[in-house]
């Protein structure tokens, strides 16, 4: 009885094994066609979702061919991340959200495997941090920032390199708001930049503008116009005027300068932000200064929102003059309105290589009570 009991249980075990063999045969024949397909359509198409579709696909089959902890299952699992950091772009989304959760993934693999810290390590440790950054940027982690650098230095890396990294994370922190650590990151890059380069060189000058917006976080006006001008004599004698640092600085000059109630100043970095501008740029652009107008107490005792437009000139100083109330929700709003937009600056016009006026220029001012 024992025996036949036995025979039967070696019938069903070899039964279902040559079900899981064919099983797995079929899966990677499955898996086989879906990475041809991947790589297909990653080198012909131009659009994403198809590509991830395919990816998502790859993703779920890997662990059962490979094992969750396989160097295959961690390629997969990088290659999606991947595709939905860039679905995601530069913001906080479920497509960042997804993304950090499965470089996070493919880095604990990687470790687990006792893969080196080598240099493309070090390059995709970035990618993760730059996504980490954009899904959770007021909680993302300096802990992935210090790592990142001490990996860099443990290779041995040029210190131009370790410092193009440290301007890097420090855009990263200045964006989460972290300004002690991003400060710290800025001036250890502006050293070695520094060192290797000597102090005019055009990463110098991106050193020195970063320092002079966080002296301008910090409210040290003088240390602000210190390092936006360093920045701007950099620029200037390297032939960068006119590039996109350079157009910033200018910018942010001219806020400086109006918080300091240094009207004249900021209209020569107003003036400047146009003539450095590129030929056919549009001429409509944002206020390089703009206030937010007071809520009239009468309208926030009795509850009344809405919205007032108006119109004005933009002279050749960036200067707005003729300032008028065109439509609104209610009177109760104009005053404000008119107040606020008095003190707006802008770059002005140019035609012909000449500052003109601009006219017929509007704001829409947005009255709403906090909920």
């Amino acid at each position: 009885m024992y025996k036949i009991f036995y025979s039967l249980l070696l019938i069903i075990y070899l039964l279902t094994a040559a079900i899981s063999s064919a099983d797995v045969a079929t899966e990677k024949a499955e898996f086989k066609k879906l990475y041809a397909d991947f790589n297909d359509l990653y080198a012909n198409s131009d659009a994403i979702e198809p590509i991830i579709e395919v990816a998502e696909k790859l993703y779920s089959i890997s662990p059962n061919l490979y094992g969750e902890l396989s160097q295959t299952h961690a390629v997969i699992t990088y290659n999606l991340a991947t595709l939905y950091d860039e679905k995601g772009g530069k913001r906080s989304n479920d497509f960042e959200k997804k993304a950090t959760k499965l470089y996070s993934d493919y880095f604990r693999i990687l470790d687990k495997l006792e893969q080196p810290q080598d240099q493309d390590y070090l390059t995709q440790l970035v990618a993760l941090i730059h996504a980490e950054n954009n899904a959770n940027t007021y909680e993302s982690k300096f802990t992935l920032t210090k790592k990142a650098l001490s990996i860099a230095k443990d290779l041995n890396l040029p210190k131009t390199v370790i410092a193009n990294y440290e301007l890097i994370f420090g855009f990263l922190r200045y964006k989460a708001q972290n300004i002690s650590q991003s400060e710290d990151l800025f001036e250890s890059a502006q050293e070695k930049f520094i060192e290797e380069y000597g102090d005019t060189h055009y990463k110098v000058g991106e050193s020195q503008y970063w320092l002079g917006r966080i002296a301008m976080a910090r409210n040290n006006k003088s240390k602000a116009e210190e390092k936006l001008l360093n920045a701007l004599a950099i620029f200037d004698d390297k032939g960068e005027e006119g590039n996109t640092l350079s157009q910033s600085t200018h910018a942010y000059s001219v806020n400086l300068y109006e918080e300091m109630g240094q009207s004249d100043e900021a209209t020569k970095h107003c003036q400047a932000v146009a003539v450095e501008r590129p030929k056919g740029f549009d001429q409509f652009v944002d206020p390089l200064f703009r206030i937010y107008p007071n809520y009239p107490q009468s309208a926030m005792r009795g509850g009344v929102k809405g919205y007032s437009v108006v119109e004005f000139v933009v002279d050749t100083d960036g200067i707005t003059r003729d300032v008028k109330v065109i439509d609104g929700s209610s009177k109760m709003f104009e005053k404000s309105s008119i107040e606020a937009a008095k003190k707006y600056r802008y770059a002005p016009s140019v035609k012909d290589g000449k500052l003109i006026s601009t006219e017929g220029v509007r704001i829409r001012f947005i009255y709403e009570l906090d909920k």
